[in-house]
C-alpha cells in the first residue's frame, strides 16, 4: 500500500535500464577499441623485432669493417660468411658478405662494402662501407 502511495505521489522513481540497442552499440564500440589496441600491439612487436635484427646486423657489419681496416692494403679481398650468430660465430641466422672495388673512388684506394642479411624477407639487410687507402 505504501509503495502505491509513493508511486502515485511521484516520490518513488522508476528504475531505468539499458535497452538492447544501447548494449549492442556499447559492445560494438568496445570491440572496435579492443581490435585497435590489438593491432597496435602487433605492429609494435613486429617493429621491435626488426629493430633488434637491424641493430645486430649493424654491429656485425661494423665488426667486419674494423677487421678489414686492420689488414694490409694488398690483403683486402672479397668474402662471405653464412649462418653466423649475434657475436659472429657459427650457428645463427645472419649472412655477411664483403666486396672490394679497386681504385674506387680514386686510384690507390679500395671501397669496401659489408652487407649483413637475415631471412625475414628479401629486403632485410644492412650495408656499411668504407674507403681504404694504400
Amino acid at each position: 500500500m505504501m509503495n502505491y502511495i509513493f508511486r502515485n505521489m511521484g516520490l518513488m522513481k522508476k528504475k531505468k535500464s539499458f535497452t538492447l540497442l544501447e548494449l549492442l552499440i556499447a559492445l560494438s564500440v568496445l570491440a572496435i577499441a579492443v581490435l585497435a589496441v590489438a593491432h597496435a600491439l602487433a605492429v609494435v612487436s613486429a617493429n621491435r623485432a626488426l629493430s633488434y635484427h637491424m641493430g645486430v646486423a649493424s654491429n656485425l657489419a661494423q665488426e667486419k669493417l674494423e677487421e678489414i681496416k686492420r689488414l694490409a692494403y694488398g690483403d683486402v679481398s672479397n668474402g662471405s660468411e653464412t649462418g653466423i650468430d649475434e657475436s659472429g660465430q657459427a650457428g645463427g641466422i645472419y649472412s655477411r658478405s664483403w666486396t672490394r672495388q679497386i681504385d674506387n673512388p680514386i686510384n690507390g684506394t679500395k671501397t669496401i662494402n659489408v652487407t649483413v642479411s637475415w631471412p625475414l624477407d628479401n629486403s632485410t639487410n644492412v650495408t656499411l662501407w668504407t674507403i681504404k687507402g694504400q
